[in-house]
């Protein structure tokens, strides 16, 4: 039940799963713009349903990947699947 958002670092590039938020071209907002200057996973909003983590390829910051879970708080799961797809979205880019 989780839908996940893949950015480059202007525009959402990629969508799996049904996102009423954001649509493929989209220009990016600034919970995704923080994460992208700070280089850190963020947990946002306030019931904490989403996660965004950044996708780091030779040292700079390619884009994110944001996982959503509609109505349910982010477990550490759900986190750590979002890191795993940055580090294996990073490792293709650098290749």
């Amino acid at each position: 039940n989780h839908t996940v958002v893949i950015t480059d670092r202007d525009q959402v590039i990629a969508i799996a799963g049904e996102s009423m938020e954001y649509n493929i071209g989209d220009s990016i907002k600034a919970e995704i713009e923080e994460v992208v200057n700070h280089r850190r996973t963020l947990t946002v909003t306030e019931d904490k349903s989403k996660v965004i983590a950044p996708i780091i390829a030779q040292g700079d910051v390619m884009g994110t990947v944001m996982m959503t879970q509609k109505g349910q708080k982010i477990d550490e799961i759900a986190i750590k699947l979002a890191d795993t797809a940055c580090k294996f979205l990073a490792k293709n880019i650098e290749e």
